[in-house]
């Protein structure tokens, strides 16, 4: 009787054991399972988690090398604005530099030239004078020769004052060109400026001496023969004067 009943019991053991074993299987996957998709659930965060903070650190890494980008353009900006001011200040120099040679150049020049006009109207004057004393010099022997030289006279006397005011002339000539010597002009419109003013003073100069070789010209047809009469001569002057 026993062992019929501790047979039943070992049948009723192994019936139950496919619903236990499944029962456990059940419970184990239910528990991987739940302990899978905490897990991934955990993974997902950790990783959402690291990804925002990875983000972060790129857009801030992005930041600070704008940032860097920035000020070193700057930098470069203001150094380049540096250099640039330094060589348009150079250039500014050197031109003003060469401006100044220019200047001076053209004085030295205009003086060398001033110097030889002066140089050639003094000898024309001087040509002047000598041509003047041997006119003077003619009339004096006509008139002892008692031969009538008043025209030739005044003529003389107006030549002589041609001949003064063509060297007060050629003195001013000098003086413009002492004032383009001592010249502040620092450019060549102003240094223009001064020498237009010696050109007005070498064409005076020039045509005064014109003038006062004319006049001795004169002079000098009013002394040929037959321009004057003698002083005790019967005819009058006007005579002869009809006569030429």
């Amino acid at each position: 009787m026993k062992n019929k009943l501790f047979i039943s019991g070992v049948i009723f053991v192994l019936a139950l054991l496919p619903a236990i074993s499944s029962a456990e299987e059940a419970g184990v996957s239910a528990s991987v399972n739940v302990n899978v998709k905490t897990n991934s659930l955990q993974v997902n965060t950790e990783a959402r988690l690291n990804a925002k903070a990875e983000l972060e650190l790129r857009k801030k890494e992005m930041e600070e090398r704008r940032e860097a980008i920035k000020d070193e353009m700057e930098a470069k900006r203001e150094a380049l604005r540096d250099e640039l001011e330094a060589k348009r200040e150079t250039i500014k120099g050197e031109i003003e530099k060469r401006r100044e040679n220019a200047v001076e150049k053209m004085q030295e020049k205009l003086n060398k030239f001033a110097e030889n006009i002066i140089e050639r109207f003094e000898a024309a004057i001087e040509r002047l004078e000598k041509l003047s004393s041997r006119i003077d010099a003619r009339i004096a022997k006509m008139e002892a020769s008692n031969i009538d030289v008043g025209t030739a006279k005044e003529l003389l006397a107006i030549a002589k004052i041609k001949i003064e005011t063509a060297k007060t002339s050629v003195s001013g000539i000098n003086l413009e060109s002492e004032v383009i010597s001592s010249s502040t002009a620092t450019t060549t419109v102003g240094f223009r400026d001064d020498f237009e003013s010696l050109r007005n003073q070498l064409s005076k100069a020039k045509a005064d001496i014109k003038v006062a070789h004319a006049t001795l010209i004169e002079v000098v047809k009013n002394l040929k023969p037959g321009q004057n009469r003698n002083a005790t001569s019967t005819e009058p002057v006007a005579s002869s004067t009809d006569s030429e």
